[in-house]
């Protein structure tokens, strides 16, 4: 504390050394900036692994699209308006014709599930173990986010509304087996020959026409989902293509 007191000058004039040091020493160890050749070495190395990744996404896509078409060769997934007709519910051979397409439905709609599920852990784990440069890195895991976040949620939304929508179909056959013989096909349209046969059969019918308007809406949404990751890899290979030296030197 002694010294303090007899050498205020020399303390001041330490703490000023100090704090012109250390910009000068930041700016000396400051690398120089890359020379012409090293930035189009850069820029063909990230065009490269780019062009891999997009190659690797590929392979997954063509992998998904083949599961798909053979679930749908196997269950015929689709038209969900193809479940029942009306003159289904009138007999118990109509009833037992339209569960079991029910049933390849619900196979169908499972085996959907797991593909779009194994399709996202399949891109996940590409992201995950990229080794692109920064930004590129960055920028690919925030394209996934977004897949996380919109593409994925409206792809699951479609699935388990046409899970709800089998159900409701479920329910209106179990309706249509428990007052057999109590409904007529008239006029395009099924109605009850009894008020008890009218009490279960209409509530039954509104479920069906709002599980298959969840379904239209669900689907129409995943359909017109972005897959991010995709685009972006895409979108980064097609800059980095204009930005290569072309080959003829211009």
């Amino acid at each position: 504390m002694a010294d303090a007191k007899q050498n205020p000058m020399k303390t001041r004039t330490a703490t000023l050394l100090l704090l012109f040091t250390f910009p000068l020493a930041s700016i000396a160890l400051q690398a120089p900036p890359p020379t012409p050749a090293e930035v189009a070495e850069r820029t063909r190395i990230q065009h490269a692994k780019l062009r891999h990744l997009l190659e690797a996404l590929q392979v997954i896509e063509t992998s998904f699209q083949q599961r798909l078409q053979r679930l749908e060769d196997t269950y015929g997934v689709g038209d969900v308006t193809k479940l029942y007709q009306g003159n289904d519910l009138g007999t118990m051979d109509g009833i037992r014709t339209a569960r079991q397409r029910v049933k390849a439905f619900s196979a169908g709609s499972d085996g959907f599930a797991a593909a779009y599920e194994h399709y996202w852990t399949d891109l996940e784990a590409l992201v995950q173990t990229n080794d692109l440069a920064e930004p590129l890195a960055s920028e690919l895991r925030a394209s996934f986010s977004a897949d996380q976040t919109e593409t994925i949620p409206n792809n699951r939304g479609w699935i388990g509304a046409m899970r709800a929508d089998a159900t409701a179909v479920a329910h209106l056959l179990d309706i249509a087996e428990r007052h057999l013989g109590h409904f007529q096909w008239q006029d395009d349209r099924l109605v009850a020959a009894d008020k008890r046969a009218a009490i279960d059969l209409l509530p039954a019918q509104k479920a069906v026409a709002e599980a298959e308007r969840e379904h239209n809406e669900t689907g129409r949404a995943a359909l017109h989902s972005r897959n991010h990751t995709v685009k972006f890899v895409q979108s980064a290979l097609l800059e980095l293509n204009q930005s290569m030296p072309r080959s003829d030197g211009n």
